[in-house]
């Protein structure tokens, strides 16, 4: 069962959680074997996090688990599709 765990230190409105999980639900499957079917998501907002010794800046911190292995090229076009996501969602 994949995990993504989405940290960031600014608020999120419910639309703004519901387009990340479902565009998440999408990005999963460039995971060989993985659907949103059996994803968790958790979206945390307004969390203390630190850039560069600041607290100011606009960040996230995102933990993937996925069970078992997948190639180098599946990992890399996840996290390309996350970022995306995020940018595109919470900046």
């Amino acid at each position: 069962m994949p995990f993504i765990n989405v940290k960031t230190n600014i608020g999120v409105s419910k639309d703004k959680e519901e387009q990340v999980k479902q565009r998440l639900g999408k990005a999963i499957e460039f995971i060989p074997g993985k659907s949103e079917e059996w994803l968790m998501v958790a979206i945390e907002e307004n969390i203390p996090l630190y850039f560069k010794g600041r607290i100011d800046l606009p960040v996230a911190f995102v933990e993937v688990k996925i069970f078992g292995s997948t190639t180098e090229e599946a990992y890399q076009q996840e996290t390309a599709q996350i970022t995306q996501i995020l940018k595109d969602e919470l900046a």
